[in-house]
């Protein structure tokens, strides 16, 4: 019986050539909805202190959909992620390309932030201060400021 069904099915196949899309705004609609529950998924991860497993979601994410509204947040998090697992190489390169994404000026404040914290825990002060200052010049008054100009001050 199941060789018999197979058997329709690979002719079935085999007479249509094409496939006709009936209503392709549900078919949008579910793609927005697994773009943002994979999002979900993989800052769930992080949110449990899973920084190992939420940076493979966050790179699955990021590979499957660059152009996603939310990649730009997600490559911030993948930073987080790998600052927090001490791979502050690994960090400054997923923050650096949250800059090329050109966020909002809070995101790029706050990523400015972490790309000087990692270049401090890679024991380099210089390219960590120079960040830092970097930062309290182009957002002057933000959180991510303040918190540089403590840096600065210790």
């Amino acid at each position: 019986i199941i060789t018999n069904r197979l058997v329709q099915v690979e002719s079935a196949a085999k007479m249509s050539a094409t496939i006709e899309l009936v209503n392709q705004e549900n078919i949008q609609e579910g793609h927005e909805e697994s773009v943002q529950a994979a999002y979900i998924k993989a800052f769930g991860l992080f949110s449990a202190n899973n920084y190992g497993a939420a940076a493979e979601a966050f790179n699955l994410f990021i590979s499957t959909y660059p152009e996603s509204e939310y990649a730009a947040n997600a490559r911030y998090w993948l930073g987080e992620c790998y600052f927090s697992l001490g791979r502050f190489s690994e960090a400054i390169d997923s923050f650096s390309k949250v800059l090329e994404m050109q966020p909002a000026p809070k995101r790029a404040a706050d990523t400015m932030l972490m790309i000087g914290k990692s270049w401090y825990r890679l024991d380099n002060p210089s390219k960590g201060s120079a960040t830092l200052l970097l930062l309290i010049e182009k957002y002057p008054g933000s959180e991510a400021a303040e918190l540089a100009l403590k840096q600065q001050i210790k």
